[in-house]
């Protein structure tokens, strides 16, 4: 589903599998439950009015990238591949 706040795809331009997220915190645990693949995000599109911020390392820690745009293609060369919580 592409319903969520936050929809994350697995490559750039919106391909590969996608996962649709409700407001919240998910720590490396709650997406891999969720059907995300661990450092494989490459892009996402997030809702109006919300903000993401992605981590490289589980527990919300290392390197993050905030993101607010309603339609982002890609993620960045510094996070792509990496995000682990969000």
């Amino acid at each position: 589903s592409t319903s969520g706040v936050a929809t994350l795809y697995e490559h750039s331009n919106y391909g590969g599998w996608a996962v649709s997220l409700e407001e919240g915190s998910y720590d490396y645990k709650d997406i891999l439950a969720k059907g995300i693949v661990n450092d494989q995000i490459s892009s996402l599109r997030v809702s109006d009015g919300y903000k993401v911020t992605i981590y490289d390392d589980e527990g919300f820690k290392g390197k993050s990238k905030e993101l607010t745009s309603r339609w982002l293609s890609y993620v960045g060369d510094e996070m792509n591949d990496k995000t682990s919580s969000n």
